[in-house]
């Protein structure tokens, strides 16, 4: 049996919290948009796909030993836009600088771990962001996104990145469910 896995950075509370009126500020606007769960807000270190129990161990092993003695990172979190790009997104997601260069850091000496084990690296390079939803059908422009933001008062925000999580996520007809295999937090 395999578990479709990834790695993810999870914030603070309070960080959280912003995440989610913002959330629920562009969810307001509508559109042809699958928005995903509040309670699945995070910004994605590694994608693995299938994984087996052994491999999960394997993971669990470089996680822990990749993040030990990290502490947590400052990031600042806001600016909403999408992938591809903003006129044509596939994915509208809000952006999460790493002024100090933790983030990044993090994700180098963890990518490095999986990589020793086989998991190879996402070629698009490390992007962070946290994803609020995604198109259902055709591309969709993200202008009436952010002018609802704005309009709502909802500015960037500073946080802290505290766990990474390793998730099995189960795809089911009304979006993905996250469960944590594995939660290290970063002291």
């Amino acid at each position: 049996m395999t578990l479709r896995s990834f790695l993810a950075a999870e914030f603070d509370a309070r960080t959280r919290q912003w995440l989610e009126r913002a959330w629920r500020e562009v969810r307001q606007v509508g559109g042809s948009v699958r928005w995903v769960r509040p309670e699945g807000l995070h910004a994605t270190l590694a994608f693995f796909g299938d994984v087996t129990r052994e491999q999960v161990a394997a993971l669990t092993e470089g996680i822990r030993t990749g993040a030990a003695g990290r502490g947590p990172i400052p990031v600042r979190v806001g600016g909403l836009g999408g992938f591809p790009q903003a006129t044509r997104a596939r994915v509208v997601w809000v952006g999460v600088e790493d002024p100090s260069g933790r983030l990044a850091e993090l994700q180098v000496r963890l990518t490095e771990r999986f990589s020793a084990l086989g998991f190879a690296a996402d070629e698009r390079g490390f992007h962070p962001h946290v994803t609020l939803g995604r198109a259902k059908a055709a591309p969709v422009s993200i202008a009436p996104h952010r002018e609802a933001l704005a309009a709502a008062g909802v500015e960037a925000t500073e946080g802290m990145i505290e766990r990474v999580v390793l998730f099995q996520s189960t795809l089911e007809p009304d979006g993905a469910r996250y469960t944590p295999l594995t939660i290290v937090n970063l002291e």
